[in-house]
């Protein structure tokens, strides 16, 4: 989840010419297995071997990989330049989730390609289950922005969910819920809309935008996919799931958690993630 400053642009239907121009054009490839498992000054990055340039172009999780089967499950792409993340390797073995608190993934897209500061996630799923590759996993970019360290984002691969996150009752009208844009004014939907939003307390909030079952079903199998290929135990404790924050708990934690295990000040994944869509 990025600052309501970045969101607030990166939610802008249109695009600058510069930014037009940057806008990478889309890359599908083919689906997952079906039912699959398939922010600090930046410090100099030292003594650690870069990705070459000719390799970065389709990372790992994409060899091998034919044409699209099903459209459920196509792959598209959102390619970062090599300026936008850090190129160099990193074992791997965390896997954390986020939500966007946007629309999609090209609008998260959008925020980070107009950054200088190197702030991303490797991918993104968007809600009709499309998943988006922004960087090769095998590199990083300031995904948790945890003060004093950045070990955290080296070690682990970020995902972001396409998601608005936190809802809100609209001032006025109790049967009205509203997203954060003009200081939680824009309407997301009405109570009678339950397929839209999620009701469970955390961190202050009572409401979060629901996430589409095909849309958790490809977070599960990407998930699933990158533990594999990388060796990321398919572990996901109790207090990943509720969102715990426990810096000395994850520390040294190697599986899947989330933004809000390392920061006490988000609410990513949130409750609104089915943790059984994993399969562990």
């Amino acid at each position: 989840m990025y600052s309501a400053r970045n969101r607030s642009r990166a939610e802008q239907p249109a695009l600058s010419s510069a930014r037009r121009s940057a806008l990478k054009t889309f890359n599908v490839y083919s689906s997952l297995e079906a039912g699959g498992a398939c922010c600090a000054s930046r410090p100099t990055v030292a003594g650690e071997a870069a990705i070459p340039a000719d390799k970065q172009e389709k990372s790992a999780i994409f060899a091998g990989v034919g044409a699209p089967q099903s459209r459920e499950f196509e792959r598209k792409s959102l390619r970062l330049s090599p300026e936008q993340y850090l190129p160099q390797r990193h074992r791997k073995d965390l896997v954390v989730l986020h939500f966007t608190a946007g629309t999609s993934c090209e609008s998260a897209y959008r925020t980070w390609a107009g950054n200088p500061d190197r702030v991303a996630t490797a991918f993104g799923v968007d809600p009709d289950g499309a998943i988006v590759e922004f960087f090769p996993a095998e590199c990083w970019a300031y995904h948790l922005g945890i003060k004093g360290t950045h070990r955290h984002d080296q070690r682990s691969i970020g995902i972001e969910i396409a998601n608005v996150g936190p809802l809100k009752l609209a001032p006025g009208d109790p049967r009205i819920l509203n997203w954060w844009p003009g200081n939680w004014g824009v309407r997301y939907c009405s109570f009678e809309e339950p397929d839209r939003y999620h009701r469970s307390r955390f961190r202050g909030i009572d409401y979060f935008a629901s996430m589409p079952d095909i849309q958790q079903h490809a977070v599960g199998s990407l998930v699933n996919r990158l533990c594999d290929q990388f060796g990321i135990p398919k572990v996901a404790s109790n207090a990943a799931r509720s969102g715990e924050f426990d810096p000395q708990a994850f520390d040294g934690y190697s599986g899947v958690a989330t933004h809000s295990n390392f920061r006490r000040d988000k609410w990513d994944v949130g409750p609104a993630f089915n943790w059984d869509r994993l399969g562990f």
